[in-house]
């Protein structure tokens, strides 16, 4: 069983690392990405979080506790899928998706999962507009355009064309 979640709960958010706000609560995860930490929807401020008491490491592990808590069921971890354009839509109970690519825990879970239903060892993530998720068997698949993820050793990594 897991602990209550607070509201709003800390959570996280994917960004590309330019595209980052100034001031903003992040964990760099690779040259490419960064993991912001948000309150509900809204990224917190490095103010803000420091006012807590948090360090942004604390932070972003609680967070991404967090997003374990919010998809958890009696049965386990709860993921929604349906088939998008060649690929697989993945959801997530109280968060958005892209999201689960922001920490090694949760998208270490997300990407055994969704590896599983695609019969593929290493699924490619699209990032689409909402923050949701879409996961293919390879790059062609995806077609031309968009921002397409691979995961490495836990982190989230531009694909190779």
């Amino acid at each position: 069983m897991t602990a209550p979640v607070a509201s709003p709960p800390l959570l996280l958010a994917l960004y590309p690392a330019a595209d980052v706000p100034r001031d903003v609560a992040q964990v760099s995860l690779s040259r490419d990405f960064c993991a912001v930490i948000v309150a509900g929807t809204q990224p917190l401020s490095c103010t803000s979080l420091g006012r807590s008491g948090l360090s942004e490491h604390a932070a972003w592990n609680g967070a991404a506790h967090n997003l374990l808590a919010l998809a958890s069921s009696a049965d386990g971890l709860r993921f929604f899928t349906r088939p998008a354009a060649g690929g697989l839509e993945v959801a997530v109970d109280g968060s958005a998706a892209s999201g689960w690519l922001a920490h090694p825990k949760t998208f270490t879970v997300m990407m055994r999962h969704v590896a599983g239903l695609l019969g593929c060892p290493a699924p490619l993530f699209a990032l689409r507009d909402g923050g949701r998720v879409v996961a293919y068997t390879s790059r062609a698949a995806i077609g031309p355009g968009g921002r397409v993820l691979a995961w490495r050793e836990g982190f989230p990594v531009v694909a190779a064309t």
